[in-house]
């Protein structure tokens, strides 16, 4: 089969290559998918680049994690899905793999989209797995996000961040407030934003306490390092973080080589913060990151009402045009997901 790969670290635009693999054997717990399209997600360009190379032995090096496309065959100890059926997902992060023509991928990560939704195209079902996982484990699973709570989505137009705004719409948040470019300003809005708050212009923390408002839960999809958490916390006490805040950032304060010395400095960030949080916020909690879930959270997601993923482009399953693609993620300029259309004709 045609994979991506890349044998060596590096930029995207120069590492990748085109090449016949092996189409992969499954296990007794697997499914083979023909992939139609797989979307892409800023930490694959950060594995490609190195980012991750303490854990390099661990995944192949064939990028992506989230796909749609048709299973060929399951693994013996498989029930829930069967040849034929459509599925989309994402991969677990030692096993990526959806640059290619077939993947092999475990049973639980994959869900067949909802009878309701089942006019998604392959290309939209593609787009929906990682980041609305990512966005739902750290709300519901994490945060614990009720009706009425006050939510601040910090890069409300980035992938994640719409799927925050709408998760938390879907949710029955009270005040939905998230930053964005003035560009920006109605696609947040039409998803469920309640404020926005210019980033150029103005500090998004120094608007709510002018305002007299707290937050119960702050979702960080963008870092900012740690004068983020200053400004969150600043005027005493807890700032205009209220009692139990559930503060959850999947970037930390800077994305950077994870090394020794990024260990040790997010470990000393996550005890700190937990103290200061604990002490000063009502017992409230600062995470960092959060592991995507699996096919029940994914199902779970399909029946939000309204809930949809914006695709920005669409690439082909050509060598230059998966540069092209990775080299337009990495502007960070995408309003939605930039997705490879593996097939031709795949919808």
């Amino acid at each position: 089969m045609k994979a991506i790969v890349y044998e060596r670290f590096g930029n995207p635009s120069t590492v990748l290559t085109m090449a016949e693999v092996p189409v992969p054997w499954i296990g007794p717990n697997e499914v083979l998918v023909e992939v139609h399209a797989a979307a892409l997600n800023p930490v694959d360009y950060k594995m490609i680049q190195g980012n991750f190379f303490m854990l390099g032995p661990l995944h192949p090096k064939v990028p992506g994690f989230d796909f749609s496309g048709t299973v060929l065959a399951v693994g013996s100890n498989c029930r829930r899905i069967k040849p034929g059926d459509h599925v989309h997902g994402m991969t677990w992060f030692y096993k990526t793999g959806s640059l290619a023509e077939y993947l092999a991928v475990d049973e639980e990560a994959v869900a067949v989209p909802h009878p309701k939704s089942r006019h998604l195209s392959h290309v939209e079902a593609a787009a929906v797995p990682l980041v609305s996982l990512t966005s739902y484990s750290s709300l519901v699973n994490l945060a614990g996000i009720k009706a009425g709570s006050n939510v601040l989505v910090l890069g409300g137009s980035s992938a994640t961040g719409q799927a925050a705004i709408q998760i938390a719409k879907a949710f029955q948040a009270a005040q939905i407030t998230t930053t964005a470019s003035p560009r920006n300003f109605k696609l947040v809005t039409s998803l469920g934003a309640t404020a926005v708050v210019d980033y150029r212009a103005e500090d998004v923390f120094e608007v709510l306490r002018n305002q007299g408002k707290t937050v119960d839960i702050v979702y960080d999809t963008i870092g900012g390092g740690a004068a983020v958490w200053e400004n969150a916390t600043a005027g005493g006490g807890c700032g205009v973080l209220a009692p139990g805040v559930q503060f959850v950032t999947i970037t930390g304060d800077v994305q950077r080589q994870l090394d020794i010395v990024d260990l040790l400095s997010r470990g000393y960030q996550i005890a700190t913060r937990n103290f200061h949080t604990l002490l000063n916020c009502g017992l409230g909690r600062y995470h960092q990151y959060t592991q995507p879930s699996g096919s029940q959270d994914l199902l779970a997601i399909r029946e939000l009402p309204g809930y949809a993923v914006a695709v920005d482009k669409v690439f082909r399953f050509e060598l230059e045009d998966v540069k092209k693609a990775f080299a337009y993620l990495m502007t960070g300029h995408a309003r939605g997901k930039v997705v490879v259309k593996m097939k031709e004709g795949a919808q």
